[in-house]
């Protein structure tokens, strides 16, 4: 029933978005074929708010919750372990992913994933228009050990300060530097309405494979509509507005599922005339939701540089600020297997 709830009158009720909990769990543990139903969660879902006048912000965009697994413990428990509760309870489908084995291990490897996989998921929520929700604990990696139903179990619910102490320099750094890229990119992000100048920028959006890129640029109304309200003459037809390419998915020949035509459209290179025009600030960000590198290609004509890349780590995973943010040689930018980037052209 999510993007039902009754507005009676001026729309102002917002949502807990569980559609966009289960497409980017879905998506982000590599899932086959989700990039449409991920464009069109990361875009606001223009799907189940748009047609009744609400916005963006009026979808409440969340991983997990009070209830349910923990950040830490979605990528480390593929079963609940609630056998402490002493009763059948605590939801069966998490959609989660223990990266390669169950509960506590001391494997690196296993570790590392976990890791990226955590910082995928907070990336993907707060770089997508809406109004992120996370829980608190999340931001240090609070364990429930596999409960998703602790009700009844009074310390498993302590928010330790040890804890988050202890990954002031990891995570909760992660964490705090996200939210300030998001607080000083506002006008992309926590929106109102849907129209966001955008270019998908991925080869194709029929492969299976979880990759998918865009660029995001500051709303030039000036350079972007005539007088009238019309796309000015010569505008790249290729930055399509977010609600169209946020209007739902359908599926494809092949069974999987994809966006509109409209923003399939927006997956062409950009052009020489839209270099020259669009020299505002864009932020590219890509996700590689599978076990093999991807190339993603680098828009042509701007300088990028690297503002997040979760395969490396601490404090090389997100940089402080732009001042410390890497250039980028090259046409392209090759992701690890399990990871997202973020850069930056001025």
């Amino acid at each position: 029933l999510v993007g039902k709830f009754p507005n009676g009158g001026t729309p102002r009720w917002a949502e807990w978005n569980g559609k966009f909990r289960d497409v980017v769990r879905r998506f982000i543990k590599g899932d086959p074929g989700m990039k449409g139903d991920f464009a069109t969660r990361i875009c606001g879902s223009a799907d189940l708010y748009e047609a009744d006048g609400r916005g963006p912000c009026h979808s409440i965009n969340f991983i997990t919750a009070h209830d349910g697994f923990t950040l830490r413990d979605l990528v480390s428990y593929h079963d609940k372990n609630n056998a402490e509760n002493a009763e059948e309870s605590g939801e069966d489908n998490n959609i989660s992913w223990n990266c390669g084995e169950e509960g506590e291990t001391d494997n690196p490897k296993v570790l590392a994933l976990r890791e990226k996989q955590i910082r995928n998921f907070m990336v993907a929520m707060f770089l997508s228009a809406g109004t992120p929700m996370m829980v608190s604990g999340d931001e240090y990696g609070r364990s429930q050990n596999g409960n998703n139903n602790t009700w009844c179990q009074d310390e498993r619910n302590w928010f330790s300060w040890a804890d988050c102490g202890a990954e002031e320099a990891g995570l909760m750094r992660f964490c705090r530097l996200l939210i300030s890229l998001r607080r000083n990119h506002s006008e992309l992000f926590a929106r109102d309405d849907f129209r966001r100048s955008m270019q998908w920028t991925h080869d194709s959006w029929e492969d299976s494979y979880n990759f998918i890129s865009f660029v995001l640029r500051m709303p030039r109304q000036d350079a972007m509509l005539s007088d009238s309200g019309t796309t000015a003459p010569g505008t790249p037809t290729k930055f399509a507005s977010c609600a169209s390419d946020a209007g739902g998915t359908a599926p494809s020949e092949s069974g999987r599922s994809r966006v509109s035509d409209a923003a399939r459209s927006g997956s062409a290179s950009m052009t020489a005339t839209a270099t020259e025009a669009y020299k505002e600030t864009a932020l590219l960000v890509a996700f590689n939701a599978g076990h093999q590198p991807h190339a993603c290609r680098l828009p042509h004509g701007r300088e990028w540089f690297r503002l997040i890349d979760t395969q490396l780590e601490a404090p090389l995973d997100m940089a402080e600020s732009d001042e410390d943010a890497q250039l980028i040689i090259g046409e392209s930018y090759t992701l690890s297997p399990y990871s997202c980037v973020v850069l930056k052209s001025y």
